[in-house]
């Protein structure tokens, strides 16, 4: 396999609404606990699940990437040409979200800094700023992490056997996996500490989850076939995978009572997900038919909106609601909540997000033009 810059034309539709189930369990996992239906157990184990659904956005970001930029017979990858299609696609909105918040919010102590760290995407990259402002911003963070090196790591990846690359991301896993067990188990991690920014939203103890990622992503491109040919096998593999998913979402309490404190946020489940990601991708059944139906792909376009936007959504959702404190049950306040934050998103993405992504696209298009043209105008040295 070789690197190519250019977008492929592959596309795994059924893969996009599963964005979209996992950006609403991160909303109702801010908002949503205590209130019905999460305040039954069950659903609150199963679905209030944000810090998860994170991993498994990780995951499922490394699974893409290879597959959108590993194709046979490709040139040189564009270094340069990767990280503006990245910045075109997050930063719009990103910003939108930064700037609403900051706008709704009180003063914060601290905030020239906290802004200024936002708005560069390292804030997840320094203890005491994870959580600045637009919170769901700080995994955005991370992601920027992984754009920085993806270049590099997709070049390492093309050279390599698929047998020395599956032998490094599970060493890589399993380090570090154990280095998060180890120091969250037998060290005093308290929320808003150093230590516990550090072990849970420091980007390289969430580059496992990416790098296994990745390599889930090449097997598709390499052995895929084979999966999709055996369609039961498949289904079988794929319900299975998300029963055992499901098991241990319900059985997280369980898990916490263990000797040690298992890494269910920092790739503990990224095995899991990534044979879901994958069986889910091999899909020729009527699942893939429903998943790739046009609703199911706008909901999923619009996932990102709706992590990005849904605090500052709700900031300002309170501010208009809070004439009608005492009229509306808490249950009626969430529901109008959540339909707010997908109808606003959807337009979001529609209005905002698509055009800001080409627009941006077509500026750094004509950048290089310009520059290509005033290289062929240069005089010549020698």
């Amino acid at each position: 396999m070789s690197v190519d810059s250019v977008q492929p034309s592959r596309q795994i539709d059924q893969l996009t609404f599963t964005r979209f189930v996992a950006a609403l369990s991160v909303v109702y996992y801010h908002y949503g606990s205590g209130i019905f239906p999460f305040n039954y157990a069950t659903l609150d184990r199963l679905f209030l699940v944000g810090p998860i659904s994170v991993s498994f956005f990780y995951a499922l970001s490394g699974f893409i990437m290879a597959v959108v930029y590993t194709q046979k017979g490709g040139g040189p990858f564009d270094r340069k040409q990767y990280w503006q299609a990245r910045f075109a696609r997050i930063y719009p909105v990103y910003l939108l979200g930064l700037g609403a918040t900051v706008l709704l919010l009180d003063p914060q102590r601290d905030a020239s800094r906290k802004q200024l760290f936002s708005a560069l995407l390292v804030q997840s990259w320094i203890p005491g700023y994870p959580m600045a402002y637009n919170y769901p911003g700080w995994s955005v963070s991370v992601e920027a992490f992984f754009y920085l090196l993806f270049p590099f790591l997709i070049t390492a990846f093309a050279k390599a056997s698929l047998r020395k690359l599956s032998l490094t991301a599970l060493f890589f896993w399993v380090s570090s996996s154990m280095v998060h067990v180890s120091l969250s188990t037998f060290l005093p991690v308290k929320p808003s500490s150093v230590l516990f920014d550090l072990l849970y939203y420091l980007p390289c103890l969430h580059l496992n989850t990416f790098l296994c990622g990745m390599l889930s992503g090449l097997l598709f491109l390499s052995h895929g076939r084979w999966l999709s040919e055996r369609r039961k096998l498949n289904v079988a593999l794929l319900i299975g995978t998300l029963a055992l998913i499901v098991a241990v979402l319900l059985g997280r309490q369980s898990l916490e009572h263990l000797p040690l404190k298992l890494a269910l946020t920092n790739g503990a489940m990224a095995p899991l997900f990534l044979i879901f990601i994958y069986s889910l991708s091999c899909d020729r059944t009527i699942i893939s038919r429903v998943l790739s139906a046009r609703l199911c792909l706008l909901l999923g376009d619009a996932s990102y909106s709706i992590y990005i936007l849904h605090v500052p959504i709700f900031l300002a959702f309170q501010k208009v609601t809070a004439s009608y404190h005492g009229t509306l049950s808490k249950v009626a306040v969430l529901h109008i909540y959540v339909m707010a934050v997908i109808l606003l998103s959807v337009l979001s993405y529609l209005f905002i997000e698509r055009p800001a992504r080409s627009g941006l696209k077509r500026l750094f298009q004509h950048e290089l033009r310009c520059r290509e043209k005033i290289g062929e105008t240069a005089p010549s040295v020698g």
